[in-house]
């Protein structure tokens, strides 16, 4: 499926060829497939680097692992990546780029759109630039990488940095020349949003024992609101309305005994506490079809030392593929617990009651979150 190449080289990701039809319409697929797996080599090189430090990848095994990674993702119907022989690489020690002009002269041989040519060679260019700062460096600064072999942790670095510069060569020409398989979803004034979710956890630790149980079940209604952030160019935002609650108690590590009990049930709170939770926020990304929401189920709570504050969870999932065929933005995710509090806007992010504690270095902590999704535009 894929053509993998050598050391600091996009992996070639050109869609197949579109049935025939308009130009213009022809070139705008081709980019609109080749996109979402730009992205996941971009994931999967962020996905696997804990992998690869632990199991000390070398020579090309970690470009050949993301390879795989996006062969088990690509979603099914979105075509087969043609096969190219011109492989562009940039030397990590002397700067050098080749076959960038060679893969561009096989693209406009095959009638692909030169923007395909001008992203891998926006690509090459970032590595070459990373190379030339690091060559810079004295020996004796510490930044200063080894150029041969590249660290798995410096190869992900650069890549990621060079396919943001890949990505970003291909935004613009989209927007300037394509309409977007997800345009209707992306210009709706508004959505509602259905939510249901149901949380355990359990913690043990030389501080005691925690057990968390919650459930909520929401509606929202989204306003179109004109601000994007990082390619998620669409955003709506809303209140919650429906109800909810959480049970929360500490036992003594040595007697079992109650210490501590935190709880809170009733109607979801329309304006959160700022700061730590947000408001109901939808966002599409029209390029890539994919749609990221913020979501947070606060109830009124009151604990056993008698300090009464809204709590509850916060939840994000980011980089989610809007089913283009039937159009929708409907999901499921069962979630094992403890997640990343911040993991960044495209990745999931969970903040529960007690998570600083459960996060403690010295605590086990076990548990799930089932969530359910439904987002649909207002006629």
């Amino acid at each position: 499926m894929l053509r993998l190449l050598s050391c600091c080289a996009a992996i070639v990701l050109v869609a197949c060829e579109p049935e025939a039809g308009d130009t213009s319409d022809r070139d705008c697929d081709m980019v609109s497939r080749a996109v979402p797996q730009y992205r996941l080599a971009q994931q999967g090189y962020d996905a696997l680097l804990p992998r690869a430090i632990a199991e000390d990848w070398q020579g090309d095994r970690f470009d050949r692992e993301v390879a795989q990674w996006i062969a088990d993702r690509y979603p099914a119907g979105g075509g087969t990546p043609t096969d190219v022989a011109a492989s562009p690489s940039t030397n990590p020690c002397t700067c050098e780029i080749s076959g960038v002009d060679e893969l561009c002269a096989q693209y406009r041989r095959d009638h692909r759109p030169e923007v395909l040519c001008e992203a891998a060679r926006a690509h090459e260019r970032t590595h070459a630039a990373q190379c030339t700062a690091n060559n810079a460096l004295a020996d004796s600064d510490p930044s200063k990488y080894e150029c041969a072999p590249l660290s798995n942790t410096q190869r992900q670095k650069n890549e990621h940095a060079a396919y943001n510069a890949l990505l970003a060569a291909l935004r613009p020409w989209f927007d300037a020349h394509c309409t977007s398989r997800c345009a209707e979803l992306a210009l709706a004034e508004e959505f509602s949003g259905t939510i249901e979710l149901s949380y355990s956890r359990d913690s043990h630790g030389p501080l005691g024992s925690g057990e968390l149980d919650g459930q909520a079940s929401y509606t929202s209604r989204l306003a179109s609101f004109p601000v994007g952030v990082d390619g998620y160019s669409e955003t709506w935002l809303g209140t919650p309305t429906g109800t909810g609650g959480f049970d929360y108690v500490v036992r003594d590590s040595e007697t079992s005994a109650v210490v501590f009990t935190w709880s809170g049930h009733g109607s979801i709170v329309e304006n959160p506490p700022v700061g730590r939770y947000t408001g109901e926020i939808l966002r599409i990304d029209p390029l890539l079809c994919e749609y990221e929401f913020e979501t947070s189920a606060v109830v009124s709570a009151l604990d056993s030392d008698g300090n009464a504050e809204p709590s509850g969870l916060g939840l994000a999932i980011g980089d989610i593929a809007i089913d283009t065929a039937k159009m929708t933005m409907t999901g499921s995710r069962s979630l094992p617990l403890p997640q990343p509090q911040f993991a960044g806007i495209h990745g999931t992010n969970v903040d529960l009651p007690a998570q600083s504690f459960e996060h403690d270095a010295s605590t086990i902590t076990s548990g799930n979150l089932d969530v359910t999704w439904n987002f649909v535009p207002v006629p």
